[in-house]
């Protein structure tokens, strides 16, 4: 699968477009015309962590910090819930400031009133134990990225942390039965096509119920502000030892089923016999460096990655990632048509949004949460796609709270 998937992302978008017909009937086929909407909260900027890319890293002094308290949250949510809202993504940077028991407190307090609601955390890496009290508390689902499937490359532009740590994360939130989230950033310096198929691999692998794929966008006040490489190598196979080494024989259970050999054979169809030439005539073998210095193929590797990920993962939920319209607008429209079907929608006042900054972008004033509702869903129209406000549950989580198993 690894060398096909490789050949499928070096196609041009010409060529890749059997895929993305195969990718687009997958998406209408489990989710008709249905956008998820999730109401996005980013409640701290604080982070105690190095990224090398992130302007929200520790060591970035230029960034005005702030906080939101359980009220202040709780405001935002009743308000959204006014209107529609069932879904909510409660996201920060890693702030110590917010303890087990405090984000404990914070998800009873929001189930106590709006118990109907969909609660997502992406508060980072947490001990087992801290996802475990969350879980309990209610917590429906978590968002963790892996960020980058060579192990080497993660560690140096993750200097606080490891890439095997961020996958025994992933591990651990599986096992506590989280909709769980990953992801990956297209376009680091160093990567190369080959990890970029790795990071599909990975997301199948752990049979994520959610997958952000986005072009990377490093922030002016990072070490990597106008560089273009860390480092050449790759170590492709730490995840597999992590993955194996954790008991977690339910991944290759799942590996085996839900149409894993039709996907398969759809990755191999649609003329890849005549991929050799391809690479050859668009000089492919160029790949890195066009990924590093050229955002039309950021944006363009992204829209293939996603559909790709919809070949394997057929019921996830995979979102049009903010920063997918950050560096080409019209890109985000298309990204449904690859097989996208979840938009986020901030929900925080304007000013925060300003400072939650983990890249350079522009932040548009709306006078009301209910205005940029409305203008959400005329986009969502224009594209021939519903906006759906609901919790917005993978399927397999929709038929366990009905009572199947299967």
């Amino acid at each position: 699968m690894h060398s096909q998937l490789v050949t499928n992302l070096n196609l041009d978008l010409a060529e890749f477009e059997g895929l993305r017909q195969q990718a687009l009937s997958i998406t209408k086929s489990n989710f008709g015309n249905k956008v998820y909407v999730r109401g996005l909260i980013e409640f701290s900027n604080y982070c105690h962590c190095s990224c090398k890319y992130c302007g929200l890293r520790v060591q970035n002094s230029q960034l005005q910090r702030f906080r939101l308290g359980i009220v202040e949250i709780l405001s935002c949510i009743e308000e959204a819930y006014k209107i529609g809202y069932r879904s909510f993504v409660l996201q920060s940077g890693e702030d110590s400031f917010y303890t087990a028991e405090y984000i404990v407190d914070l998800i009873r307090q929001i189930k106590g009133v709006v118990p109907d609601v969909a609660i997502t955390l992406g508060v980072g890496e947490r001990p087992f134990e801290q996802y475990a009290q969350f879980k309990e508390a209610g917590a429906d689902r978590f968002l963790i990225k892996h960020e980058c499937a060579d192990a080497k490359l993660y560690n140096q532009l993750h200097p606080h942390s490891s890439f095997k740590n961020r996958l025994q994360c992933l591990v651990n939130l599986k096992k506590l039965r989280y909709q769980t989230g990953s992801g990956f950033m297209i376009g680091l310096p160093s990567q190369s096509v080959d990890t970029i198929a790795r990071d599909i691999r990975l997301l199948k692998r752990l049979d994520v119920e959610m997958a952000g794929i986005g072009p990377f966008i490093p922030h002016p006040q990072t070490p990597l502000k106008g560089k273009n490489s860390v480092l050449q190598e790759n170590n492709s196979g730490e995840e597999e030892t992590v993955l194996q080494g954790n008991n977690f024989a339910e991944v290759e259970t799942v590996l085996q089923g839900n149409n894993f050999g039709e996907a398969e054979t759809v990755l191999q169809g649609n003329n890849s016999c005549e991929a050799e030439t391809v690479l050859l005539e668009n000089n492919f073998g160029e790949a890195e460096t066009v990924l590093q210095e050229n955002n039309f193929c950021k944006a363009e590797m992204t829209l293939k990655a996603v559909a790709l990920t919809r070949l394997l993962l057929p019921q996830s939920m995979l979102p049009v990632t903010t920063s997918l319209g950050v560096i080409n607008p019209a890109m985000k429209s298309l990204c449904l048509e690859y097989g996208a079907n979840v938009v986020m929608q901030k929900l925080e006042p304007p000013h925060f949004r300003k400072l939650y900054e983990l890249y350079p972008k522009e932040v548009v004033n709306v006078s009301t949460m209910n205005e940029e509702k409305e203008i959400l869903e005329s986009w969502l129209a224009d594209c021939g796609r519903r906006a759906v406000f609901g919790r917005g549950d993978h399927i397999r989580y929709e038929r366990e709270s009905k009572g199947y198993y299967g």
